[in-house]
């Protein structure tokens, strides 16, 4: 296949897709509202353009399959027979039938060979077996349009078309284009016109009458991947192919233009060629009208959408050469952070300023609103509460909150599975939660907000809640704390996420065989976020995922320990202070220093780690860094403060995969490694360390 034709072909497949997201949404809300005529007619408008496009596209099963599911629609829209959960099921099958399709552009695949004889079986059926007699209904319809067809109003539309060599790059097929004009009214093809549009440059247009009942907005259906290739405009209210038309009312023509259509018009009778002047004078005239919608590309492309796609290839090679821009800013930063270089000095400044500026926008690129990947939870919903037997309202607030897409990308395998163990474990039957006291209904919620610099994304349910004493119980007998270990609540529920651990009396197919919560926190962690449970026996149980807007490039503060260098981002900071050595070797034995007229515990770095004292005389004081995150101070000790470092964050290899107290690398100027402190690990160390 000519690499053009694949370019445009992969493009319609990611159009093809938002189309079928935009319809499962329609379809979605309908099955809450069946009597909404403007969802139906959205659902109906969004088969028949993927009809169309697909047939554009050489996607001839799509096509057939599509025009067969559209006739439900149709009918339904036409009031012929009313919604059924049977017709919602099939739609989406049909959905997802179809999402496979474009996978398998030339229908090779037995498995989608053999649903799609099914599916178009069942349709079938739907069809005639429906208790108002579709077919015959249809057919008696037809006849009274036939027979009213001549006393029915009809508007008449001026086309020009464009035709140039990237229509057949694209893979257009222009025949298509007239297969779907023929099924919403009648037209003609005048012989097409030359026009100078620049110099030495002549396009070739085809002008087309169009008779028909339909909308403009029908039409333009017709022409969706050639809108910047053609004008349509509306010139009368009536069928001007009828030798008894009044032609004086035809519109959006001037004076000298009417005289000269009323001419051709009349004598004949539309077949006869309109002399290339004419053509010229018409499109003057209309470019010089402001109401017309002649054929002006500046002015197609003045009026399209301010946003656009863009391969994400393209994003993360943008976000790789952002990040090569900081780290080598950084790099000029530390190495002459230490000499005279006065004289370069404000120019440094103006370099710090606009990368962090181009990092800011770069980023600001990759951000997507988290409505795409809630969609996909509403249709797990729906389909599982089916499965289970039970009924589940599903709230979202906050879907135009904005996440990076890589981030979103990984977060929704957890946020899938908190959901579907809530629907499974959390939220009981309709009976008994009736039983309960509680309405049959149970609701299921997702809630995104900013926090500071911060975004949060809770998912809570009205369920069961979570039987603490059982976890404790069941933590005890699979060995993971011993008898007797004293545990709050929220440490209990943080035991949810031990491998292995379920309460669980069954094995259902929903949420598995208790495994896979321990995943959940570690790809939250990934995304340097964390995961919170608060739950109430009877009431329901929440989960709280608190997430940084940006991981890919962050301003910490670089600090060194011996030969470490070691990074702590500056939101977790809350102040700085020198402890002498002395202070610190007798305070070693209850880990705790003063702050604040509070004693708050501390981490000697270079205990941690493993890391040999340093004799260096001029080391008289060490670096304590108070850290406050979740609302949990800890104080760390290191030898030097070096300063701001705007850090470029690589992932640790395979090296380092069972370090849990570095999440992460960055280069600086000598090429030395610094690693990013996992603050959350190291608040666990202190935790032991006092249980111990």
């Amino acid at each position: 296949m000519d690499f053009d034709l694949i370019q445009f072909r992969n493009k319609f497949i990611e159009d093809a897709t938002e189309l079928l997201i935009k319809l499962e949404t329609d379809i979605l809300a309908l099955e809450n509202n069946k009597t909404d005529k403007e969802l139906i007619e959205s659902v109906f408008r969004a088969m028949h353009t993927l009809k169309g496009v697909t047939s554009m596209y050489g996607f001839d099963k799509i096509t057939e399959f599509t025009h067969s599911l559209e006739s439900i629609y149709d009918a339904i829209r036409n009031k012929e027979f009313p919604l059924s959960q049977e017709i919602f099921d099939i739609t989406f099958q049909s959905v997802d039938h179809i999402k496979n399709l474009l996978d398998d552009v030339d229908f090779t695949a037995e498995k989608n060979q053999k649903l799609q004889t099914k599916l178009l079986g069942q349709i079938k059926e739907i069809l005639s077996s429906n208790n108002m007699n579709f077919q015959k209904k249809t057919a008696h319809s037809n006849q009274k349009k036939e027979e009213t067809k001549e006393n029915t109003n009809k508007n008449t539309f001026y086309i020009l078309l464009r035709s140039s060599e990237s229509l057949i790059n694209r893979g257009i097929r222009i025949l298509n284009i007239f297969e779907e004009l023929s099924e919403i009214g009648k037209y003609r093809i005048l012989d097409k016109i030359k026009l100078t549009e620049t110099k030495k440059v002549k396009e070739e247009f085809w002008p087309i009458f169009l008779c028909t009942k339909a909308k403009l907005e029908k039409i333009e259906d017709v022409f969706i991947f050639v809108t910047e290739d053609c004008s349509i405009s509306k010139i009368s209210n009536f069928d001007i192919f009828d030798p008894s038309a009044d032609f004086s009312k035809i519109i959006n023509f001037g004076k000298e233009e009417k005289k000269q259509e009323n001419s051709i018009l009349e004598s004949a009778n539309f077949y006869n060629k309109l002399e290339e002047e004419d053509y010229k004078n018409h499109l003057q005239k209309d470019n010089n009208t402001k109401e017309n919608n002649s054929f002006a590309i500046s002015q197609k492309q003045s009026n399209t959408t301010n946003r656009i796609s863009i391969d994400t290839n393209k994003l993360d090679h943008l976000m790789y050469m952002v990040g090569e821009l900081i780290t080598v800013n950084s790099q000029l930063n530390l190495s002459t952070r230490n000499s005279n270089f006065d004289i370069i000095r404000p120019y440094l400044e103006q370099l710090d300023k606009l990368s962090k500026g181009f990092r800011d926008t770069a980023l600001e690129l990759r951000l997507i609103p988290i409505g795409g990947m809630v969609f996909r939870f509403q249709r797990l919903i729906r389909d599982l509460s089916n499965q289970l037997g039970k009924e589940i309202d599903f709230k979202i607030e906050g879907a135009d909150i904005e996440l990076d897409k890589n981030t979103i990308d990984i977060l929704s395998e957890p946020l899938m599975h908190i959901i579907r163990n809530s629907l499974d474990h959390g939220i009981q039957e309709p009976d008994v939660r009736e039983k309960n006291g509680k309405p049959r209904k149970g609701t299921l919620s997702l809630q995104a907000y900013h926090q500071g610099n911060n975004v949060i994304i809770q998912i809570k349910d009205d369920g069961m809640g979570i039987d603490s004493d059982k976890i404790y119980k069941k933590a005890i007998e699979k060995g993971f704390i011993r008898a007797g270990t004293q545990l709050s609540k929220k440490e209990i529920y943080n035991l949810i996420f031990l491998p292995g651990l379920s309460t669980s009396k069954s094995l259902t197919k929903i949420s598995g065989r208790g495994v896979g919560m321990d995943v959940v926190r570690k790809k939250i962690a990934n995304v340097r976020g964390e995961v919170e449970i608060n739950s109430e026996l009877g009431t329901g149980t929440s989960f709280t995922i608190k997430l940084q807007q940006s991981i890919s490039i962050l301003d910490t503060m670089l600090i060194q320990v011996a030969d470490l260098y070691l990074m702590i981002p500056l939101s977790d900071i809350e102040q700085f202070n020198q402890q002498k050595i002395d202070e610190i070797e007798t305070r070693k034995y209850t880990k705790t220093l003063e702050y604040q007229d509070n004693l708050i515990p501390f981490i000697d770095l270079k205990e941690i780690f493993n890391l040999e004292k340093e004799t260096n005389s001029e080391l008289k004081n060490y670096k304590s860094i108070i850290i406050n995150k979740g609302n949990k101070k800890i104080a760390l000790i290191a030898d030097r403060i070096i300063g701001e470092h705007q850090a470029v964050l690589k992932p640790l290899g395979k090296t380092f995969k069972n370090q849990k107290l570095f999440s992460s690398a960055s280069v600086l100027a000598g090429g030395e490694m610094a690693f990013m402190l996992n603050i959350t690990e190291l608040q666990k160390t202190v935790k032991e360390h006092k249980v111990n």
